[in-house]
């Protein structure tokens, strides 16, 4: 038989959880929309989105959500 005491599982404030994940999402979505643009760019450039409409709109579609996700970053 043990001595020890059984441990204490601290309360998670689940506010603060759904915050701390909210402000990541909004952060991930604005960067994310930040970079895009630039590798769309790039594959105009390189005629990839006449090869590969289907990944190119996928690309776009992408920038979209992370429009979305990203738009009340850092307020």
């Amino acid at each position: 038989m043990s001595n020890a005491s059984p441990r204490r599982l601290r309360r998670v404030d689940g506010g603060a959880v759904r915050a701390s994940v909210e402000s990541l999402v909004r952060a991930t979505g604005f960067w994310t929309a930040v970079a895009l643009p630039f590798i769309v760019l790039v594959v105009v450039a390189t005629g990839g989105a006449q090869r590969h409409p289907l990944a190119f709109s996928g690309l776009l579609a992408a920038n979209l959500v992370a429009l979305v996700l990203g738009r009340n970053y850092d307020r």
